[in-house]
């Protein structure tokens, strides 16, 4: 959040926009009035950006740190 403060935006708001973002690309639930487009752009990109770390499994070593950070949860 200093980084968002310094940079003179709201960074709470474009973290629930990110984590919606996520959630709506994997297909989970989600709040619509955290949507921002253009962060979700990001988002898709950056996961784009990803796909092969997605693809041989080794983004599964992020899941702890999502799962703490409130982006997934177990069922």
């Amino acid at each position: 959040m200093k980084t968002a403060d310094k940079l003179g935006v709201d960074g709470v708001r474009i973290w629930d926009a990110s984590r919606a973002a996520l959630m709506a690309i994997m297909d989970q639930e989600y709040d619509r009035r955290d949507i921002i487009p253009e962060v979700t752009q990001i988002v898709r990109s950056s996961l784009e950006t990803n796909i092969d770390d997605a693809k041989t499994g080794k983004i599964c070593k992020y899941t702890g740190k999502f799962e703490t950070m409130g982006w997934l949860k177990k069922k």
